[in-house]
């Protein structure tokens, strides 16, 4: 399971958004041969890549939020931590700014930020993609914030196949699995809303959409082949430093809900390359018996029928409190010894 949000933001207008004809003169020209027809469908923002970045660096300092990965402007890394460094939010922004002074009151088509961030339970890579130039009907910051469980972190030198025998020891039965799945839930959630308002407030927005759906990843081949897709792959597995260790139990996710006959509700299962396969809502569906929780049919071959079980189901590739049962994973086995097993769902 990969916890996952998506933010977009619309800045207020009197703060960001002006629309402008072009002012070169074959621009000029051909603005008015076409009557202005791609103004439109598209919204042209007139603010700079520094004045942006102004704006969101103020937004993650005061989510403390100060650990940046990477920084790229229109498909240029200006930043990328290579080596795993805390607290370079500042560093980044600087060097950016150096960088960019001479062509500060240009603009630019894309900027796109990946960040990380820790609370000790969930480790989160918070992706900012901001576009200038935009449809009518989409918000121009989009902000996609994933989370992984720490607790299932993979120990050092540990195989996916050898850590999908450790987890399958967590679970006695789907209670066990619900509560613990449920837990971190609720965190993500927390972190997420409050990181909304934080971009709410700091932006000035006037309008504001969040979506929470966590994500369940449906491996068919061996995780070697799959560390190859990298640029498609789900952000988690796309090769940040430290992440394949973080990341790797959700390449068993989905085999230990199969075997656990988990009622899988309101997530969506994606593929290697994050398209979403399918989306269930919160009628949910036995994921013991489900054609797409069964490692042994490829993509093609699931039955799509599983939809009409699936609640508000989509098909477009596009608090639970603690209590005796819930699993201490202090131990070096990481708890209980209940011999649930990952069913084959870790792509091996």
């Amino acid at each position: 399971m990969i916890l996952n949000s998506k933010i977009s933001l619309q800045p207020k207008q009197e703060v960001l958004i002006e629309r402008k004809a072009p002012t070169k003169m074959f621009a000029k020209l051909l603005h008015s041969l076409t009557s202005g027809l791609t103004s439109e469908k598209e919204k042209h923002q007139t603010f700079t890549a520094i004045s942006m970045l102004q704006e969101i660096n103020i937004a993650l300092r005061q989510a403390n939020i100060n650990n940046i990965v990477r920084l790229a402007k229109d498909g240029n890394d200006f930043y990328y931590d290579a080596h795993g460094r805390d607290n370079d939010l500042a560093e980044a922004m600087k060097e950016f700014k150096i960088n960019t002074d001479a062509l500060s009151g240009t603009l630019f088509n894309d900027l796109y930020l990946v960040l990380e961030h820790d609370d000790g339970q969930l480790r989160y890579l918070i992706e900012i993609d901001i576009q200038r130039v935009h449809k009518v009907d989409e918000l121009p910051i989009k902000i996609n914030v994933s989370g992984v469980i720490k607790a299932l972190e993979a120990k050092s030198g540990e195989t996916p196949e050898q850590l999908s025998q450790r987890l399958g020891q967590l679970f006695c039965n789907s209670q066990d699995f619900d509560k613990f799945t449920n837990r971190n839930r609720l965190i993500f959630d927390r972190f997420t809303q409050s990181l909304e308002q934080q971009f709410r407030m700091s932006i000035r927005c006037e309008d504001v959409k969040l979506e929470t759906k966590p994500q369940v990843l449906r491996v068919k081949e061996s995780h070697s082949s799959f560390a190859n897709k990298r640029k498609s792959a789900p952000t988690v597995h796309q090769g940040y430093p430290g992440w394949d260790g973080f990341a790797m139990y959700s390449l068993c996710w989905m085999g230990m809900m199969s075997s656990l006959n988990v009622q899988a509700q309101d997530m969506d299962v994606i593929s290697e390359s994050s398209e979403v396969l399918l989306s269930i809502g919160e009628e949910g569906i036995d994921a013991g018996s489900a054609a797409i929780f069964d490692m042994n049919l490829d993509d093609q071959k699931f039955e799509r029928a599983d939809a009409s079980f699936a609640g508000s189901a989509d098909n477009s590739s596009g608090d639970t409190d603690s209590s005796s049962s819930w699993l201490d994973f202090g131990g070096d086995d990481g708890g209980s010894s209940c011999g649930s097993s990952c069913g084959g769902g870790c792509g091996s």
